[in-house]
């Protein structure tokens, strides 16, 4: 009987070698250069997200400094002299100081200042972006993540996830300035609406956030406009 040379089974096949989890230099190059060469070559390999991780972790505190800053001078344009804005302002700068080890320039505090004023122009036009209030629930339920409202985008459809929030948010808005009664608006119909495209009802930390910010754009926008349109009206009506 002929001799045949035995088959390696699966079980007996030595193990994949794994990627390295290290990084490598070559010769000549930094530490610097080595992390570039590894986020363009190999973008999902492990030694990429580590040195992702690295840069994001090393970074955020540095976002955060920037953020209370610019959140507290949205605020200040918010409410100009309201109690503890401005003490809210030097406390965001001397931790932005402290964090980035240098004095906040001028032309620094200017830019902050030109963030400030597009944030406020969004606010009074659109709600809150939804990954300001919204977290992931249990096991990445109702996650926001890869979630797009293409036609909301466009401006074409308010039916998707984030029209059907500005629509909820809107009518939270609407509601306090014509002081309806409980019952008779749509804010109970519209939020079981967007909570059944989001997946999850919405937590009450969520929901006291986002009732925060419409009852900031009645009181602030729509309440004064609509009062500064009246005054027209009366003013064009008078003999």
């Amino acid at each position: 009987m002929p001799y045949r040379k035995p088959t390696m089974n699966s079980s007996s096949r030595p193990p994949a070698k794994l990627p390295s989890t290290k990084l490598v230099r070559k010769p000549g190059e930094t530490i610097w250069t080595a992390m570039a060469r590894e986020l363009v070559d190999r973008p999902d390999g492990p030694v990429a997200l580590q040195v992702q991780s690295a840069v994001n972790a090393a970074l955020r505190p540095h976002q955060r400094a920037v953020e209370g800053v610019v959140n507290a001078l949205t605020r200040q344009l918010q409410a100009p002299g309201a109690p503890g804005v401005q003490v809210e302002l030097d406390a965001a700068i001397v931790r932005w100081e402290a964090v980035c080890q240098k004095v906040l320039s001028e032309e620094v505090l200017a830019g902050m200042q030109r963030e400030a004023a597009e944030a406020m122009e969004r606010r009074r036009k659109q709600p809150p972006a939804m990954t300001l209030i919204l977290q992931p629930g249990p096991h990445g339920l109702g996650s926001l993540a890869g979630r797009t409202d293409i036609a909301y985008a466009l401006g074409l459809d308010l039916g998707g996830l984030q029209g059907t929030w500005h629509r909820l948010w809107a009518a939270i808005s609407m509601t306090r300035h014509l002081s309806l009664p409980a019952g008779d608006d749509l804010i109970p119909t519209l939020r079981a609406e967007f909570e059944d495209l989001l997946g999850r009802p919405l937590t009450q930390g969520e929901w006291d956030a986002l009732v925060l910010d419409a009852h900031w754009h009645c009181d602030y926008v729509m309440s004064p406009r609509f009062a500064q349109l009246s005054t027209g009206a009366d003013d064009n009506a008078a003999p």
